[in-house]
């Protein structure tokens, strides 16, 4: 009778640990946000003009995926850099895309996902690192500009 028991606790909690496992790599795939942007920025070299888009993640084998980014108006997708991940200090109740702001340009920096505490971080272009330099030895500091997704 102990036996029994042990075994369907055993396949219980081996159900359960595997469904969990299935859930997290499941919306961290399929996790997707959309945001209007009313601005032109960045990613890497290259620039996108204001309006809405999704963003999705490629999620690769290492620490380091890609986003895919889909303008909703023009049906184009791109792959854009790789980023990293970024531990933040509290679980997101909203989706949101950070942006690092030098004067008027916009170069998209995180992408934090609902639900979680961890974003992704894009590595800064050549562009981003030489305007940063600019900006430091005006002795000013980048803005941050953060935008809310919308409810998905």
């Amino acid at each position: 009778m102990k036996t029994q028991a042990f075994k369907t606790i055993t396949m219980l909690s081996l159900l359960l640990m595997l469904a969990a496992i299935s859930v997290n790599a499941q919306q961290l795939s399929e996790s997707k946000i959309t945001v209007n942007i009313p601005f032109e920025f960045v990613i890497g070299e290259k620039t996108f003009p204001a309006g809405q888009y999704s963003l999705r993640r490629i999620v690769s084998n290492s620490s380091a995926d890609q986003l895919l980014i889909h303008s909703v108006d023009r049906s184009v997708d791109t792959p854009t850099g790789i980023t990293r991940p970024n531990r933040g200090s509290e679980i997101q109740k909203r989706s949101s895309l950070v942006f690092n702001r030098y004067g008027d340009q916009y170069f998209l920096y995180q992408v934090w996902t609902a639900g979680s505490d961890t974003g992704r971080e894009l590595f800064r272009s050549r562009t981003e690192r030489n305007l940063a330099k600019q900006v430091a030895r005006s002795k000013s500091k980048p803005s941050k500009e953060t935008l809310t997704a919308a409810k998905e």
